[in-house]
């Protein structure tokens, strides 16, 4: 009997200290949620202050991320909250004992692909004007704010010209960690018009003479600053660089004109229902005009690359959403 009731004793114990276990990990979870994942709890400490004043002006705003500091700094799931609790009461006893108040610092790694934020960029190649492996990058262990270092806490300023190569990029691209000159790897819309290759359905290929002529991309960007056009006079004449930029306004219109006119059949599409073999061939035509439409932006060189096949893909794509345009109108009849 006394070992029975030993037993039972026993049983209850443990039960009390799982109860005991589920309510204080409870506890963390609610304490995680409700009081440290609040912006208000973290500028307590006026350290965060300043990382909270630039939030309000990031691309994620805190309307993006639910006002949550968590959503960008807490590993998602359950473990993640009781982790991120002990790393907040940890900081909690740096700010009032501690005696560098510098070790006070955000969680890291930022989880940018959990689910429903940016969950398909393992897979993610192209990114605007350039092709970025990101899996490659991930699998190296970069983390992803080593270049969206101001998505979050900054205006937002990721690479958008030349200039910030130098910042973003050639840290790692310096010929010793990663290559720097083979400029191709990420920049393939240039690489692609600069060559002709895959550009024009049924065309001959129209090769730039910048590539014929084996020129490399640095001859003409030659530093981070200037603009590559003021380094066309060190091999073209006057008239062709002033030929180049009273032709650019001209590219500029043509294809603003031409993205107006994608929207527009793009909407014709979708209020029109068709099938056939007729409504494949306008289909197959309106795509062509926006692959080509897409990598004319893409390339943003208007014509610098290759100006002779520029011409004739802009020639090529108005000619094209006119006659998918035209016949969305007579469908409709």
């Amino acid at each position: 009997m006394e070992y029975a009731f030993l037993k039972k004793k026993k049983i209850r114990i443990s039960l009390y200290i799982c109860l005991g276990l589920v309510f204080f990990i409870f506890s963390l979870w609610l304490l995680n949620h409700y009081v440290l994942d609040r912006p208000s709890f973290c500028t307590s400490c006026h350290l965060i202050q300043s990382a909270y004043d630039s939030w309000l002006k990031a691309k994620h705003k805190p309307e993006y991320t639910n006002n949550s500091c968590n959503v960008c700094h807490v590993e998602p799931g359950l473990l993640g909250s009781i982790k991120a609790s002990f790393y907040g009461l940890e900081n909690t006893y740096t700010f009032f004992f501690g005696v560098d108040e510098d070790d006070i610092k955000a969680s890291k790694p930022v989880y940018c692909t959990q689910k429903g934020c940016h969950e398909q960029m393992e897979k993610s190649m192209v990114v605007k004007k350039i092709r970025v492996n990101h899996a490659m990058h991930m699998e190296m262990g970069y983390s992803c704010i080593i270049c969206h270092d101001r998505v979050a806490h900054e205006d937002y300023a990721m690479v958008k010209d030349i200039s910030m190569m130098e910042t973003f990029c050639f840290p790692c691209h310096n010929d010793e960690i990663a290559p720097r000159n083979d400029c191709d790897i990420c920049h393939v819309y240039q690489d692609q018009i600069l060559k002709g290759i895959n550009v024009l359905a049924d065309s001959p290929m129209i090769t730039s003479p910048h590539y014929q002529d084996e020129m490399s991309c640095q001859d003409c960007h030659v530093t981070f600053t200037d603009p590559a056009e003021n380094n066309c006079l060190n091999c073209h004449q006057e008239e062709i660089l002033q030929q180049y930029k009273n032709k650019k306004p001209i590219f500029t219109k043509q294809l603003k004109s031409i993205k107006q006119q994608i929207d527009e059949s793009r909407d014709l599409f979708s209020k029109t229902k068709g099938s056939g073999l007729r409504w494949d061939k306008y289909i197959f035509l309106f795509e062509e005009v926006q692959k080509n439409y897409n990598l004319l932006i893409q390339d943003s060189s208007m014509g610098a690359h290759n100006q002779k096949l520029t011409e004739k893909m802009i020639t090529q794509s108005e000619k094209n959403i006119q006659t998918v345009r035209y016949f969305l109108y007579n469908y409709q009849r």
